[in-house]
């Protein structure tokens, strides 16, 4: 799963970089970084 440039920072502030937990926000960034990534599947499928 790849995670684009614009998004990484803001997944290593939800992870690595976290001091609080922060469940529902990473679900949501997680969601975008999923989106991305079938798009750039349907993309690759011709779509």
């Amino acid at each position: 799963m790849d995670i684009p440039l614009g998004l990484l920072d803001e997944y290593l502030g939800y992870t690595k970089c976290s001091k609080k937990r922060n469940d529902k926000k990473l679900f949501g960034h997680l969601q975008k970084v999923i989106l991305f990534n079938l798009k750039k599947i349907n993309e690759g499928l011709g779509g």
